[in-house]
């Protein structure tokens, strides 16, 4: 992490607005996402309803996670179980990361709440986790999410933050409108990630990993924020206020 982590917070997560994990393009923030642990082998639990439970997804994270990182790893594999089979409140309770993969952003929630683990994933958070995903597992994170892609409805998030995220899949040329529409349709900012951009959410602040190429845009109510990169934490309330006028940082 390049910003200073005020004392005493631990809750976080990392939103990747798009990126390929077997290929490494997401690595250098795979990294910050175990350092942040401040665990040596953190258990890591990967959440693979997205891309439904497929082996590609459980395999692209075992060999980054596992082997490359080192991590202990396990896997809820929700659609593949029975509400009784797999022990899935016991694997979440014991995990100190969280990632999610990408996929289908509905299926995702779906899933979560149909296991009725939603609440359980909230209160990992709360309790310190560090949580990561790309695409449909970054805009799960926030009130509600959306994939930037023909067809895509905004979905009802985890709420870990007070503004939707919705991520831009690779050469999407959409502009905002979707996120705007959506924006207006929940009453919330939305948190727009370019494809291998990257919001760090630490408690009650953030800091933005993006290139000129990858930019996080902030849209709704009368301002439009764009952020290039941020070299500090700033106060995560910027991101939920819907006034002020359009800036670059």
């Amino acid at each position: 992490m390049r910003g200073g982590t005020p004392e005493g917070i631990t809750s976080q997560f990392f939103a990747i607005g798009g990126g390929d994990l077997p290929t490494r393009e997401t690595f250098e923030v795979d990294k910050l996402v175990v350092q942040s642990s401040g665990r040596a082998r953190p258990w890591t639990l990967c959440i693979t309803a997205a891309a439904d439970d497929s082996p590609e997804a459980c395999d692209s994270f075992g060999v980054i996670y596992g082997d490359a990182l080192r991590c202990r790893t396990d896997y809820l594999r929700i659609n593949k179980g029975e509400p009784g089979g797999d022990d899935f409140k016991r694997k979440i309770h014991r995990s100190e990361v969280f990632y999610f993969s990408d996929g289908s952003l509905a299926r995702l929630m779906e899933s979560l709440r149909k296991y009725d683990v939603v609440s359980d994933l909230k209160a990992a958070y709360a309790r310190g986790a560090v949580f990561a995903g790309v695409g449909a597992g970054a805009a799960c994170m926030a009130a509600f999410g959306l994939i930037d892609e023909a067809g895509s409805d905004p979905v009802e998030g985890l709420g870990l933050v007070s503004f939707g995220i919705c991520t831009k899949v690779e050469n999407s040329t959409s502009g905002d409108e979707p996120a705007k529409k959506a924006s207006t349709r929940f009453g919330k900012n939305a948190v727009v990630l370019g494809y291998l951009s990257t919001l760090h959410v630490v408690e009650d602040h953030f800091e933005v990993f993006a290139s000129p190429s990858a930019e996080v845009h902030v849209v709704g109510g009368d301002n439009q924020t764009v952020y290039s990169s941020s070299t500090e934490l700033q106060p995560l309330e910027v991101l939920s206020s819907r006034k002020g006028e359009r800036v670059r940082v």
